[in-house]
């Protein structure tokens, strides 16, 4: 027997709990429904008013937004009115939780904690992003050794995209290469944690969250995209990701024992998307505090060219050497500034429709499900 991994900790990223409870007592998630049975069971509470951009750094460091300094993909540079990109790793103000168990010691294996930077002096191995939902820098890991040796024995990360709508086809692919990288990411975390002797052994399953974006109106009939036919060519994509994410789990714990505290969670949850932030400029500016933007006619041309250019930035993007990504991504982040910045006024919500200093308050972006206003 390998020796004792003393923790274990396994997040289903953005699983939405009401279907977990639901699938597992149908036995649908056999492995998850023991673990419901048999361990403490509580709900987690993610920093009120925040949401998926600042929960990961809250709970990698420990502390608030107040402390960490992010809160979102989108934040608003401090004294002025210039709005930014977001790198959380780079902008981050604490560090996270194994750093400090690293100086203790103590030994560590980490994987694919999102929003995550790497830390080549870490007590043990770290990978992030083989396969990821919030991508941010692509696969690395602490050492040049570990990249080569994850990479040959277990490939690149299975590429798609998380961008839609889709046809029945191209979802019932995606879902496929969902639940082929869930299966190869269950292979890679087996391998590393029969090892044994981890003090600390981490790894999460994002093919989840791609899954929640993508394919809640398959799962939800109540949804007003929700469609038979596609439906009856792609099934439930969901509910299959969540099926393989529960395999990838028993196999996982065969490898631990008893004596092993396993923590299990299950993230920020899915549902619909919709909000009061689609609708908060427009209230500002009628109730006559905030004013609205100058409109700047762009021709559909342009229009065009952004779309094509955000395709292609994207998968060339993923396919790029990390060495070639790090010269090159000031040059990207101007490109997806350029991108993002709509002065037709196409995307709703959002502070770029506010003439910023020519009014009395205007909106913070912060993920688009809670709405925020600044004075």
């Amino acid at each position: 027997m390998p020796p004792l991994t003393k923790v274990l900790f396994l997040e289903m990223d953005a699983g939405e709990h009401t279907l977990v409870r639901k699938w597992a007592a149908e036995g649908v998630m056999p492995n998850v429904q023991r673990l419901l049975q048999r361990g403490v069971v509580g709900p987690t509470v993610a920093p009120k008013g925040f949401f998926v951009g600042s929960i990961w750094p809250s709970l990698t460091t420990g502390v608030s937004p107040a402390k960490h300094a992010v809160h979102s993909w989108e934040q608003i540079r401090p004294g002025t009115y210039e709005f930014f990109r977001c790198m959380a790793p780079e902008q981050l103000k604490r560090e996270p939780f194994w750093k400090p168990l690293s100086r203790a010691g103590k030994r560590l294996a980490v994987f694919d904690m999102p929003l995550s930077a790497i830390y080549p002096d870490i007590n043990g191995i770290q990978s992030a992003e083989w396969g990821a939902h919030d991508a941010v820098y692509g696969f690395r890991t602490s050492s040049p050794a570990l990249k080569d040796e994850i990479l040959q024995k277990f490939g690149p990360a299975p590429s798609f995209s998380c961008d839609g709508p889709k046809t029945p086809q191209q979802y019932a692919a995606f879902r496929d290469t969902l639940v082929d990288g869930i299966q190869r990411k269950a292979d890679l975390t087996c391998h590393y944690l029969s090892q044994g002797g981890w003090d600390f052994f981490g790894q999460v399953f994002t093919e989840s969250h791609c899954a929640g974006h993508q394919c809640w109106h398959l799962n939800d009939k109540t949804s007003p995209f929700y469609d038979p036919a596609v439906a009856a060519v792609a099934g439930n994509p969901m509910k299959d990701v969540y099926a393989a994410i529960d395999a990838a789990v028993g196999r996982v714990l065969t490898l631990v024992g008893d004596d092993t505290i396993v923590i299990f969670l299950l993230g920020h949850g899915m549902g619909h998307a919709y909000g009061a932030y689609y609708l908060f400029p427009q209230i500002l500016m009628r109730l006559g505090v905030a004013k609205p933007r100058a409109k700047q006619e762009v021709a559909a041309p342009t229009r065009a060219t952004k779309r094509t250019t955000d395709s292609a930035l994207s998968a060339v993007w993923r396919a790029m050497p990390q060495g070639i990504k790090d010269m090159l991504r000031p040059l990207r982040n101007n490109l997806r500034d350029w991108i993002d910045h709509d002065p037709n006024w196409e995307r709703p919500g959002g502070p770029r429709h506010i003439d910023l200093p020519g009014s009395a308050c205007f909106t913070i972006d912060n993920n688009h499900a809670v709405s925020t206003v600044r004075l």
